[in-house]
């Protein structure tokens, strides 16, 4: 047991979360397209009040299409990773890796987000 939740638990937030991962990749390489190609910046990744702020919508589409596709095929991969976890148990050290991997793409996604809409 770790934290009082059993195993079987942990197993099914494990694939929940693997889903989950694996759909907000997709979803986000779609959106990723999406921005390519009609040049626009969508809701979902910048709240609306900030949205009216953006001079070159252009320019901030291209901007972050990239770093979008970069941040879905990492979520894609962690989920697969994840889901290769639970059915071939591999090292968990293994896991954590692709975790902070992750979380690094983040951040990064994050600062470029915060300094497009500065920038545009």
């Amino acid at each position: 047991m770790s934290a009082g939740i059993r195993q079987g638990q942990l197993a099914l937030i494990i694939w929940v979360l693997a889903l989950v991962l694996v759909g907000l990749g997709i979803y986000l390489f779609a959106l990723a397209g999406r921005m390519r190609e009609e040049k626009k910046v969508f809701a979902f990744l910048i709240p609306a009040t900030e949205l009216y702020k953006i001079q070159d919508m252009k320019g901030l589409a291209g901007y972050l299409s990239g770093r979008v596709r970069i941040l879905s095929i990492a979520c894609m991969v962690f989920g697969l990773v994840l889901i290769l976890y639970q059915l071939i148990h591999f090292p968990a050290y293994i896991a954590v890796a692709f975790a902070l991997a992750l979380l690094i793409v983040y951040l990064w996604f994050s600062r470029g987000l915060r300094e497009g809409v500065k920038k545009f």
